[in-house]
């Protein structure tokens, strides 16, 4: 675990360590500093030219502007170091993402492509695999349909490969490959299929999954097809103060345990209007078929693939129901799925979203062009990996932070994604000195102002679907 922050976007090339960037800022400080002192003294320097001065002092003037002009020479080499280590670390992060995009494309269309001469292949490979399945089997003394529950098991009892950055790139290439795979798939040429394929964003990934929840609904499965949803008041409205950085607004998304609220609404008063602090609780049932909870894994399909998932649902509704307007400004934070979804909002462009904060949600689909936001994303964390690779837009400011030791195999399954590790990195953000984290720290502190508010807390569960 380390308590460095990388930062890219926000209308950046570079992409840098907090430290190298709060450096840079110290120093270009100086060098302000320096130039203004050294105008100081040549104009002290021409009076004396016009004057009958000691030679002393003359000599003394010109001998600090010699020694100052090489202390402000000095300064600004290194923070022209600084700068291109930054540009530099950036080029080599958008090179190495552009190449290990461009290899996850071209052998997903590859494997489109061959897909048809390797069925029957692949169909008489399985032979000696279930052959050898029931060997195993047979020596382990269990029945051949628990191997996938064993493998199951083994994966979470060794969890590293999954809590791997390398495996998170490979999963973020894959998602964001699946159009080249239809392409390769339908025999379109590579010369074609490949460029087209970087003109289509990261839903669409997410879109084929929900196209095949519909053929599921067409064929009488119910996984995956989004119902109905209900939200009501889950606690009587008391005073909060107002969150005074990043921290405090990590500190305050709701949990996702079953049964509990997912939606806290603060509601702060002033001259101009209310203005709404949005929290939001990350994924809650992970399994495919929808039952009670909306905060699910068929939401996060929906949401990612662009629909109006019933988590988003439950948040305008609870909006509403607790008296906002549409005018009103709004700040959403979220974690996981409510990460998804404060982002979704911010792109919507029927609220007033002022800015928003995403926790570990998959973004890659999101373009909430001209809102601020701050996305905080974990090098181990597979779930914002889940929404692709895409251009971010210019707004969103995104913090990257390993938080796992590499050494540490023992870590649990998914331990990166933790609402508490993203805590613990939202208070190192509230501690930086980086002038745009610095920025965004303000535009929480000036939304809310300095005045108590009201918190309310809001439950959604989803409804029998019509007909059944």
């Amino acid at each position: 675990m380390t308590d460095t922050l990388t930062l890219a976007g926000d209308g950046s090339t570079t992409v840098a360590t907090e430290e190298l960037l709060v450096d840079a800022a110290r120093l270009g400080a100086t060098q302000a500093k320096v130039e203004e002192v050294l105008t100081r003294i040549r104009q002290l320097l021409a009076l004396d030219a016009g004057c009958r001065a000691e030679p002393g002092s003359v000599e003394s003037l010109g001998e600090a502007l010699h020694q100052l002009q090489a202390f402000g020479d000095e300064v600004a080499r290194a923070r022209a170091g600084l700068v291109l280590a930054a540009e530099s670390y950036g080029l080599a992060e958008r090179t190495v993402t552009a190449l290990w995009g461009a290899g996850a494309h071209l052998a997903a269309w590859a494997a489109g492509r061959a897909l048809p001469f390797l069925v029957v292949p692949a169909a008489l490979s399985m032979v000696p695999l279930a052959l050898l399945g029931l060997l195993v089997s047979g020596a382990l003394g269990v029945a051949p349909a628990r191997l996938p529950a064993l493998l199951a098991a083994w994966i979470h009892a060794n969890p590293g490969l999954l809590n791997s950055p390398a495996f998170v790139r490979l999963v973020r290439g894959t998602v964001t490959s699946g159009d080249e795979f239809a392409a390769g798939l339908l025999r379109v040429p590579a010369a074609v299929a490949l460029p087209a394929g970087r003109s289509v964003g990261a839903e669409q990934g997410a879109a084929a999954i929900a196209a095949l929840a519909v053929l599921a609904a067409a064929a009488g499965n119910t996984a995956l097809r989004e119902t109905p949803q209900r939200v009501h008041s889950a606690a009587e409205p008391r005073p909060v103060r107002p969150p005074r950085g990043v921290g405090e607004l990590a500190a305050r998304v709701p949990s996702s345990a079953p049964g509990s609220p997912q939606i806290r609404l603060e509601r702060y008063g002033g001259a101009a209007g209310p203005r709404w602090v949005v929290y939001l609780a990350g994924t809650a049932d992970f399994g495919p078929t929808p039952t009670r909870e909306p905060f699910d894994l068929t939401a996060n399909v929906l949401a990612t693939a662009d629909g109006q998932a019933a988590s988003e649902r439950a948040v305008r509704d609870a909006l509403t129901a607790a008296g906002a307007d549409p005018h009103d400004p709004l700040l959403v934070v979220g974690h996981s799925q409510g990460g998804l979804v404060a982002g979704r909002l911010a792109e919507a462009g029927d609220l007033t979203v002022t800015a928003y904060v995403n926790l570990g949600g998959p973004l890659g689909a999101v373009s909430a062009d001209g809102v601020p936001g701050l996305s905080i994303e974990h090098s181990e964390d597979i779930v914002p990996a889940l929404g692709g690779a895409a251009a971010a837009p210019a707004e969103l400011l995104t913090v990257n932070r390993p938080v796992l030791d590499g050494a540490d195999a023992t870590a649990p399954l998914f331990a990166a994604h933790e609402l508490e590790r993203y805590r613990e990195t939202a208070r190192l953000i509230d501690g930086s000195e980086e002038a745009r984290l610095v920025e965004f720290e303000r535009i929480v502190r000036d939304f809310a102002g300095s005045a108590p508010g009201t918190e309310t807390l809001w439950r959604s569960e989803r409804l029998p679907r019509p007909g059944g």
